[in-house]
């Protein structure tokens, strides 16, 4: 009898499945409901967005978010984020394989073209918001406006509040008002995230910087810091020595209130003001490893 996946224990198809590259895994899960059911899982493990450019956006960023925020089933599955190079505020083009079925032009970034779409989001936003008063019904809707503009800071700070095993973030940007907003309430357990938990497995976060010459702003690295379990924080080309006054978001933590034991940075920028208060911040610092980069 000629050996096949079906014979071979699950385990052992499972391990075989790990190896395989995303496409191949995608072409699997469709084989069968019992294949489906192995490949899925390591689909959907390690969410690496590539290509991304400030003119052409984060290609499949959009229609990734409206999956995971309709299917939890699904979200439950992702153990890692990956983004390079940039994030966009408005909107952008679509890659370069979205074509006008007319005449070929490109067209506006957009989220698919689903009924539900508006139901998806807002289920999205409410889940955490905690009041419900006039004032918190106009954010919303502000809200709403902003990530169906392709606000893409705004799209991925609801993407990450909605994976619930999420363990790795891996970023090479540093300038992201919404993610940054969002990382600061969960840290503060404030409105709209007070009343749920968020980030509860989220240990290890990098950041790459992408310039060597220009300053990379360090405050979504130094909100990490308040994020509740974080344990190792990794950063290359952060900071600028220049600044006149500390950093808001590391100055107002409070002494000792960080969990992070591990901290890499390497080619750093970062002003001395803010060192001393990233260790005043940790209270179980184990492990520091700063590398002065090129002033």
């Amino acid at each position: 009898m000629t050996p096949s996946l079906d014979s071979l224990p699950e385990e052992l198809v499972d391990r075989i499945v790990s190896y395989l590259p995303q496409s191949s895994q995608c072409i699997l899960s469709r084989v069968s409901k019992h294949f489906n059911r192995i490949a899925t899982p390591r689909l959907y493990f390690s969410i690496y967005f590539r290509n991304a450019t400030m003119d052409k956006g984060t290609p499949w960023l959009l229609h990734l978010t409206y999956l995971l925020l309709k299917k939890p089933s699904l979200a439950i599955f992702v153990h890692s984020v990956t983004l390079r190079d940039v994030l966009c505020d408005g909107q952008v083009p679509l890659p370069a394989d979205f074509k006008d079925n007319d005449n070929g032009t490109r067209k506006a970034l957009r989220w698919p073209q689903e009924p539900d779409l508006d139901d998806v989001l807002n289920a999205g936003l409410k889940r955490y918001s905690a009041s419900k008063t006039r004032s918190k019904n106009k954010r919303l809707e502000e809200q709403l406006s902003k990530l169906k503009s392709g606000c893409e800071g705004g799209i991925l700070a609801l993407l990450l509040l909605h994976l619930p095993k999420l363990r790795k973030l891996d970023f090479s940007f540093f300038s992201a008002p919404l993610l940054l907003e969002t990382f600061q309430q969960v840290a503060n357990k404030n409105a709209p995230v007070d009343s749920v938990l968020v980030f509860q497995e989220l240990t290890d976060v990098m950041f790459n910087g992408c310039d060597e010459k220009e300053p990379n702003p360090p405050d979504l690295f130094f909100a990490c810091f308040g994020l509740p379990v974080v344990n190792r924080i990794h950063a290359n080309r952060l900071g600028n020595n220049m600044q006149d006054e500390p950093t808001a978001v590391i100055a107002e933590m409070e002494p000792r209130s960080s969990s992070v034991e591990f901290v890499e940075m390497r080619c750093s920028k970062l002003w001395q003001n803010d060192l001393v208060n990233v260790l005043r911040a940790c209270k179980k610092l184990k492990t520091l490893i700063h590398e002065v980069g090129n002033t």
